[in-house]
């Protein structure tokens, strides 16, 4: 299965990583590896992680406040947002239209 990443859910990742890195290069580090292995875990089994709205699911970063906000289409899954758990709640239900 083919993953998507949308403009949003980039802009997210660069922020978070900018943040750990003006911190720590090994937080980065961790931040850039935990979400790769995040999508590893989506792209074996997306149906598996909860539904938080219809046809949109999320599954959570390891070790950081961070989730892959996500939906399935045939084929490919789209990441809508890498969404921080305790900044701007829900900002990312926009991107859905």
């Amino acid at each position: 299965m083919r993953v998507q990443l949308a403009n949003g859910a980039q802009r997210d990742f660069a922020e978070g990583l900018r943040w750990y890195r003006k911190r720590s290069d090994w937080a980065a580090e961790g931040f850039i590896d935990e979400t790769n292995r995040a999508i590893t875990r989506l792209i074996q089994d997306p149906e598996r992680n909860r539904q938080i709205r219809p046809n949109v699911r999320a599954l959570r970063i390891k070790r950081y406040p961070y989730s892959l906000i996500y939906l399935i289409q045939p084929g490919t899954i789209i990441i809508v947002a890498i969404a921080h758990e305790k900044r701007r709640p829900d900002y990312w239900k926009r991107r859905l239209n």
